[in-house]
């Protein structure tokens, strides 16, 4: 019963104008937004990677407030020999696929979800590449 009432109990009272319909439920909702939005978009890093017959590129770019990537701001560059690639792992599932780079020095992890137009094609293109470069040691 008391959480009932909760619920239903008015932030500011009826009346107070645009405000006035806020309530426990609209505050739980803005804050779950808050707490699920802004770490995606602001802790999570955004990469841009491309593979060319000699090496795989990493672009780390930045992402401001908007949740839109600047693709003009580079933050961080790395690039991969194809003729000495470290070990990687690739995996295409239903919603993400993967790449990882087991290296010491510049290892790298990242997720790529298929609601981006082209990554699952693109990341099954990059894995199928990286499973026919001979791996010198």
């Amino acid at each position: 019963m008391i959480l009932a009432g909760l619920i239903n109990f008015p932030i500011v009272r009826a009346g107070a104008g645009v405000f006035g319909c806020f309530t426990f439920f609209g505050l739980f909702v803005g804050l779950a937004y808050l707490i699920l939005y802004f770490p995606v978009t602001q802790l999570g890093k955004t990469y841009i990677v491309g593979l060319t017959d000699k090496r795989f590129m990493v672009i780390r770019i930045k992402t401001p407030l908007s949740g839109k990537p600047d693709v003009k701001s580079q933050l961080e560059f790395t690039d991969y020999q194809l003729q000495s690639l470290p070990p990687v792992e690739t995996s295409v599932g239903g919603l993400t696929s993967f790449i990882k780079i087991i290296d010491s020095v510049k290892p790298f992890e990242a997720n790529f979800a298929h609601a981006m137009n082209g990554n699952r094609e693109q990341v099954e293109a990059i894995a199928a590449a990286f499973k026919q470069t001979p791996v010198l040691s």
